[in-house]
């Protein structure tokens, strides 16, 4: 009987949470042990499984060293899993510091990036998998946009927009992202706005109204002013002018968002009283 795919995510994504190591180190944490008896059991019932180790490192140290560090995180992980009992086909692979999720310029990032990822590869090709989304580069040497932009199949007008930069211009070491900023923010926005056009549609008395401004009083107060066109709109179809007006309104429900970028949204519906 094969293992929910659900069951397997949750230990792979216990142990991309948890599975990191001390600088210099490729000890695993006993804190670690529980996490990955959970993946020895689930692997051990699924002998045509395969499962692929990355280790990682940070930036500190030459490039030679981390590769060897990063190899020997993979080397441990795949040890521990065999002596427990697990016999699929599995491969450890390092890739030194060649492939940050985090800015390695501070403590935090450096923990983060000093990790293992896992991927499992079922019979049918299907894959559950560890492997963070996030991409950030690092500048190196000798590198521009355009060919930054090419390593990664993207446009340099979507790097420039990600990181917010003006012109070409790029600084050694410096940290690009490689994906929008906004995309979780932005989700969980458009989410909102569904919500609350519905309610706002829902009664003639509702207005619904939406704004994105870097300030946030302004962000309100354009937003209030949206609500209220918008439910004078409603209301004064057809010809013959406005007949519907209103003298006070009432908010009904709001949220602000705050996104990565510093900008603010306001979402609002507001009921209107005829005047």
């Amino acid at each position: 009987m094969e293992t929910p795919v659900k069951e397997v995510e949750e230990v792979i994504d216990f142990l991309i949470k948890n599975l990191n190591f001390d600088s210099d180190k490729y000890d695993i944490k006993s804190e670690n042990y529980d996490g990955l008896d959970k993946l020895a059991k689930v692997l051990i019932k699924q002998k045509d499984w395969k499962l692929s180790i990355e280790g990682h490192t940070d930036d500190e140290g030459s490039d030679e060293s981390n590769m060897k560090l990063s190899q020997n995180r993979a080397d441990a992980v795949k040890k521990y899993l065999e002596g427990k009992g697990v016999s699929v086909s599995i491969t450890a692979k390092g890739y030194g510091e060649t492939m940050p999720i985090e800015d390695n310029s501070t403590d935090a990032g450096r923990l983060k990036n000093r990790r293992i990822e896992f991927t499992i590869t079922k019979p049918d090709k299907t894959e559950i998998t560890t492997i963070s989304k996030k991409k950030i580069h690092r500048v190196k040497e000798g590198e521009n946009l355009s060919k930054i932009a090419k390593r990664y199949n993207m446009k340099v007008t979507d790097i420039k927009k990600y990181n917010n930069l003006k012109d070409d211009e790029l600084r050694l070491n410096q940290v690009l992202k490689l994906e929008n900023p906004n995309q979780e923010a932005d989700d969980e926005i458009s989410k909102a706005k569904a919500e609350f056009k519905a309610l706002g549609d829902s009664k003639k008395e509702y207005g619904y109204g939406f704004s994105v401004s870097p300030d946030m009083s302004a962000a309100k107060n354009m937003a209030l002013l949206q609500a209220s066109s918008n439910n004078l709109d409603k209301n004064n179809t057809g010809e013959g002018g406005v007949k519907y007006q209103t003298t006070s309104s009432t908010v009904i429900k709001e949220k602000l968002f705050k996104q990565p970028d510093g900008k603010y949204v306001y979402i609002v519906v507001s009921e209107y009283v005829k005047s």
